[in-house]
């Protein structure tokens, strides 16, 4: 029988490795998380960081990941959460752009990095693991944009955000081949993520600013992918 989409794209997370990668997008990954971090320093002080903080404190998760700057250990989940706020409160990640016209931008890329961060310190991961996992959550998120026509169009106009699709769904993939799941696991992962998760865009371009909320939205789904790549590990489907 012919593979299913969600088992084609877990092929292909699981085939990707270090030495497929260019030496230039090598260099652009490792720049891309040094900005990151750079970004998530500047909104660690902020109140919705501070709020994740204590969260993760009084949650008392295992300590296996680590809440950035603050030196706090907790469950690679929260940290996700945690960190992932952070990063997001200045809006200073990177972004992709599939064409010239500023209306294909398909968001910020780099928030993906907390998320990847702390699964691979969870999982002891090596620095080459790490670059490749940020690659392919960034050729994942394309993917998904890219796959669905009118794509700002759709979301923008119907009231959905599109952190509501790609980002549980790309990091269902990339936990799970950070845990080292096999393909038929990856691709339960995805198709777990992939029913959920579809949040409304009520706050959003300029009014989200006016929330807490809108710091949450890749984090939140982010927490959502690795959760279902940790489920899809037990053998749910």
């Amino acid at each position: 029988m012919p593979k299913t989409i969600a088992e084609q794209l877990a092929t292909e997370a699981k085939e990707l490795t270090y030495r497929d990668l260019p030496p230039e997008v090598v260099h652009r990954v490792k720049r891309s998380l040094l900005d990151t971090l750079g970004v998530a320093f500047g909104g660690y002080l902020s109140e919705p960081s501070r709020i994740l903080q204590s969260l993760a404190k009084e949650m008392n998760g295992p300590a296996e990941s680590t809440v950035f700057c603050s030196g706090i250990k907790t469950s690679c989940l929260y940290a996700a959460l945690a960190n992932g706020v952070m990063t997001r409160y200045v809006d200073f990640t990177d972004r992709s752009f599939l064409t010239k016209e500023a209306r294909n931008n398909t968001g910020h890329h780099g928030e993906s990095i907390p998320p990847i961060l702390a699964v691979a310190e969870r999982q002891h991961a090596t620095g080459q693991e790490v670059i490749t996992a940020i690659v392919l959550a960034y050729e994942l998120m394309n993917k998904i944009f890219a796959s669905i026509p009118e794509y700002n169009a759709l979301f923008d106009t119907r009231g959905w955000t599109h952190e509501s699709m790609r980002t549980p769904c790309a990091m269902a993939l990339v936990a799970g081949r950070l845990l080292g799941l096999n393909e038929d696991q990856m691709a339960n992962a995805l198709a777990v993520a992939g029913s959920f998760n579809f949040e409304l865009g009520i706050v959003n371009w300029c009014e989200e600013e006016l929330t807490m909320a809108r710091n949450l939205k890749f984090p939140y789904g982010a927490y959502h992918g690795i959760l279902a790549a940790f489920l899809a590990r037990r053998g749910f489907k």
